[in-house]
């Protein structure tokens, strides 16, 4: 009699953890594809965030431009290429910080009109120097504007639109 007491136990006790663990499993499954699918749900607010953040400051190479400079006026030359080179950095990371309030008036005003003064310094320190050696090249002007553009259509989540056109 002891013995079929035993055994009826351990049989409740058997069917309850295999019942438990499926359900911890299935429910855990469940979870797993609730969050995925909600993952993949974005407001329009996310779909801009996201269309911003992927926004880029482009300038003329002006390094290209300029690979024929004399010895004499390769330092400064080089130490305002450099100088172009963070403030482009500084002017993308404003962009990224500013995020999705970046509106084209923002951009233009706080990003591209404050890089272009600096940039257009810049180059004309550095057409300065290569007149005090040699001669000016032409066209260093045309490097300084910059523009913002935002990531090419395939980089764009499926079904954003995006946020605002190239600003200039």
């Amino acid at each position: 009699m002891r013995n079929k007491k035993r055994h009826k136990r351990s049989r409740v006790i058997g069917l309850t953890v295999v019942g438990v663990t499926a359900l911890a499993v299935g429910g855990g499954a469940l979870l797993m594809t609730d969050n995925d699918a909600s993952a993949a749900r974005q407001s329009a607010g996310q779909r801009q965030t996201a269309a911003r953040a992927a926004m880029t400051v482009k300038c003329p190479d002006a390094a290209t431009r300029l690979s024929s400079v004399p010895q004499r006026a390769r330092p400064t030359v080089d130490k305002e290429l450099a100088t172009m080179d963070s403030q482009v950095a500084d002017a993308y990371q404003r962009l990224a910080a500013r995020g999705a309030g970046a509106d084209q008036d923002w951009v233009r005003t706080r990003v591209l009109e404050p890089l272009t003064a600096q940039r257009r310094g810049a180059l004309n320190r550095i057409g300065n120097e290569m007149d005090r050696v040699s001669s000016r090249p032409s066209g260093l002007d045309t490097l300084a504007p910059c523009t913002v553009q935002e990531a090419p259509p395939a980089a764009t989540p499926a079904g954003a639109t995006p946020a605002a056109g190239t600003a200039a």
